[in-house]
């Protein structure tokens, strides 16, 4: 879940009491985040008003499931995708690992990161977070775009010749947000359709292209 990064948002207190309406003005650019208090309210000095949020620096919180606890010293960096399908490296949010729990929350272990604030990261939303440990040698990798799912299954198309297609199963191991580890189904060398691996699907049950294996 992304989260303000600011320690302790502006808070605007009344500065005084009287009768007529006061006007406050924030010390910051930003946004309200919660009001707390009614139109025509009476509020005594130093009363908090509303709370101000800025969208400079957010902070992430992943649950990372406890089997994965003895890989999280070797993560380097990190990969974030938002909803609308967007991933984020690290690196491009200016971004760092701020803390990795040494405690247990339940079945998972809290690891915070901090990152600037973009378009599409929006505080209280949900986001996907892949911590990366270091590359492995000797995998074969597939484009998660390439990747196809039907009744549990994952499979993809790979090009034998000209237009034809063949459908393969396949199993995968695990990913970084952009690629898939592929542990069966797969050789060094096949062409995967990575792009518009819907439209191959749709145009082989239609008949519109030859393709090996069986379709339903």
């Amino acid at each position: 879940m992304l989260r303000a990064a600011t320690p302790s948002p502006t808070r605007k207190r009344c500065c005084k009491q009287t009768g007529a309406a006061q006007n406050v003005t924030a010390g910051i650019d930003g946004y309200v985040r919660a009001l707390h208090v009614r139109e025509g309210q009476f509020v005594q000095p130093g009363d908090v008003l509303a709370t101000i949020a800025t969208n400079e620096r957010l902070s992430i919180h992943a649950d990372v499931p406890m089997s994965a606890f003895s890989k999280l010293g070797n993560a380097q960096s990190a990969r974030i995708r938002v909803p609308d399908g967007t991933v984020f490296t690290l690196e491009q949010l200016n971004g760092r690992v701020q803390s990795v729990g040494r405690a247990a929350d339940g079945l998972y272990v809290p690891v915070r990161l901090e990152v600037d604030g973009r378009p599409g990261l929006l505080p209280g939303a949900m986001a996907d977070v892949y911590l990366l440990s270091p590359k492995s040698t000797d995998v074969i990798t597939i484009p998660l775009s390439a990747v196809l799912e039907q009744e549990g299954r994952h499979y993809c198309y790979v090009q034998t010749a000209g237009e034809t297609m063949d459908k393969r199963t396949i199993t995968l191991g695990a990913n970084d947000g952009l690629r898939a580890e592929v542990l069966s189904g797969l050789n060094e060398g096949d062409r995967v359709v990575s792009i518009g691996a819907m439209d191959v699907k749709l145009a082989t049950m239609s008949g519109a292209l030859p393709a090996h294996g069986h379709e339903h």
